[in-house]
């Protein structure tokens, strides 16, 4: 191994800390992640030079995370041959029984002071190993997880909680438990669980701090934890996911209803009260984008709505008024007007400087419009337009406006008639570079984006366009392509085949599920597409466990694109490790 330039430790430590060090919010993450390789291995610092393997060597086994038997055996191995390793794994997260090796590594890794444990053993999986060295350990934290959608039972779960039930009244450095049950899942068996785990916990001597997901009530037999003399608080925090239809973003959202509720659970237990301390519900990332506010234009109320964000259109969907708009600029700014005559006002007074139109328009039945309604809006860079059952009234041809949008979003312009992306008004857009159409009439599509697709950097369409179009040819410069779904119309499996390659585009998005991939992948020349780094599958579901990988439909796919240098990724941008050196 060969030896680099001298460095003291001290600062190769700041340099690798950052690259090495797993955070604890990755460590005690308990929703279900898919099971893939990582992009790259991070021994690879340990190549390096003996300085950096020195000090790499216990960043990198600091926190170890066990999804699978193949990396239970490696790192039973390493132990094996390099016993002075485990002293180094401070936290140690197992997420499944793995054999003879759990015990093995158990037994190395003493020192353990966190212990992240999966209950929801697979039948066939064999948990001797993984039982015979819990006995080994004594961490401060534990983290136990269970299956709440589909709990197990079975021999090896059942030795494995009956394991854990005896032991940890025997932990005498434990301090923090994160217990999974509440009074959510009604589940006989999680209740009976989660009973047995409560009465392990009363056991302990040394126990100061459960954390424990906030129900609708208070569990019972968790009181009698505020007896033990070493406890000190219940640490409850928000519930990841409520069952059937209330859902995390409606916890989210509405958590005063939660709070009061399990407030009254607890209301009249004043020694029990002043141990529970509830931590606040983060904003979700839309709530932490949203800005300004939105407001309803409706010609037969006399009052408008309005609420918080241009996210809230579906309060009104389904209601009958005639025509409906929302107006917001970019910069949060909203007009309050009540009628489409406000509207035109508006637009003729400071339309000039709005750089952000958000409109929504649908009318049951037919309704026309006057497209002069946005010819005063000369600055605008962002439209977004939803017009169900409107067409413009008087086509204008060649219509002198919009002239400096560059970002355009068309939903539900479905009528032959006049609108936006029709002939008749034979809009050609100058600085467009970003178009997403969503339930459009297809012929005028067509002919809209045959005007203007030369300019666009991301389109987003039907499949049906991709059909009758060369959109490969017809859009140059594209970086960015979306395919939405359509009605049982499947792309053609030479939908990548290209003569002349073309050079700018880096990303495809697939939303729809009536795709032969194995077949266009097959035929996809990585030369045909130079710059050409992911491809997005919105269906795909990854594996979560080993037993999953060998019936995943999806992986193969992930390895036809890997082997030509392209990453095929789930709508999260989770997926494969393929990838071409930028």
């Amino acid at each position: 191994m060969a030896t680099a330039p001298h460095m003291p430790d001290e600062i190769v430590s700041e340099i690798l800390t950052p690259l090495l060090k797993l955070p604890d919010e990755v460590f005690s993450d308990t929703s279900v992640k898919p099971l893939l390789a990582p992009g790259y291995s991070s021994s690879a610092y340990l190549q390096v030079c003996k300085a950096w393997f020195r000090v790499a060597t216990p960043l990198l086994y600091n926190v170890v995370i066990l999804r699978t038997t193949s990396q239970a055996n490696a790192l039973a191995a390493v132990l094996e041959s390099h016993k002075e390793i485990g002293v180094f794994i401070k936290k140690l997260r197992i997420e499944g029984g793995f054999g003879n090796a759990m015990q093995s590594i158990l037994s190395s890794t003493t020192g353990v002071n966190d212990l992240y444990l999966t209950i929801g053993i697979y039948g066939g999986d064999n948990v001797q190993g993984l039982c015979a060295g819990l006995s080994l350990i004594n961490p401060r934290r534990v983290i136990l997880v269970d299956e709440m959608a589909k709990p197990r039972k079975n021999k090896a779960t059942a030795l494995l909680e009956q394991t854990l039930d005896h032991q940890i009244p025997k932990w005498d450095k434990l301090k923090t438990f994160h217990f999974p049950y509440t009074d959510v899942n009604h589940n006989s068996i999680l209740k009976k669980r989660g009973a047995a785990v409560a009465l392990a916990l009363t056991k302990s001597s040394t126990l100061e701090i459960l954390v424990m997901n906030m129900g609708f009530s208070f569990l019972p037999y968790l009181r009698k934890l505020i007896d033990m003399p070493s406890f000190k608080l219940f640490h409850c925090q928000p519930l990841a996911a409520f069952p059937g239809a209330i859902t995390a973003s409606m916890f989210r959202s509405q958590p005063q209803w939660v709070w009061d509720r399990f407030h009254r659970s607890i209301e009249n237990d004043s020694d029990l009260k002043a141990r529970i301390h509830c931590i606040a519900v983060p904003p979700t990332t839309e709530e932490s984008k949203a800005t300004g506010c939105f407001l309803f234009i409706n010609d037969d109320m006399d009052n408008s709505v309005q609420g918080e964000n241009l996210t809230s259109f579906s309060k009104i969907e389904n209601t009958t008024w005639p025509i409906s708009t929302a107006l917001s600029d970019d910069m949060g700014n909203c007009a309050q007007v009540k009628n489409l005559t406000d509207f035109a006002r508006i637009g003729n007074t400071t339309g000039s400087t709005v750089t952000a139109l958000n409109v929504r328009l649908y009318s049951k039945p037919f309704c026309s419009i006057d497209p002069g309604l946005l010819l005063p809006f000369t600055s605008l860079v962002n439209l977004y337009w939803y017009s169900e059952g409107i067409e413009f009234s008087e086509p204008v041809p060649n219509f002198p406006a919009l002239e400096t949008l560059e970002t355009l979003t068309i939903r539900h312009e479905m009528l032959p008639g006049p609108a936006l992306l029709s002939n008749e008004l034979n809009l050609t857009l100058p600085c467009l570079r970003k178009l997403e159409l969503y339930r459009v009439n297809i012929p005028a599509a067509i002919s809209f984006t045959n005007r203007n697709g030369a300019r666009l950097v991301h389109l987003t369409a039907p499949t049906e366009i991709f059909i009758d179009i060369e959109v490969f040819d017809l859009c140059p410069n594209l970086n960015t392509l979306t395919v939405t779904p359509a009605r049982q119309i499947a792309l053609p499996e030479h939908f990548l085949v290209r003569s002349v390659p073309h050079v700018s585009l880096q990303k495809i998005r697939f939303s729809t599920t009536h795709i032969t991939f194995e077949s266009m992948f097959e035929n996809l020349q990585p030369e045909s597409f130079p710059s050409l780094k992911d491809i997005q599958a919105a269906d795909i579901k990854w594996p979560t466990t080993e037993r999953m990988i060998k019936k995943n439909t999806w992986i193969p796919l992930s390895e036809i694109l890997r082997h030509k240098g392209i990453k095929f990724t789930d709508r999260n941008g989770v997926g494969g490790s393929g990838g071409r050196a930028s």
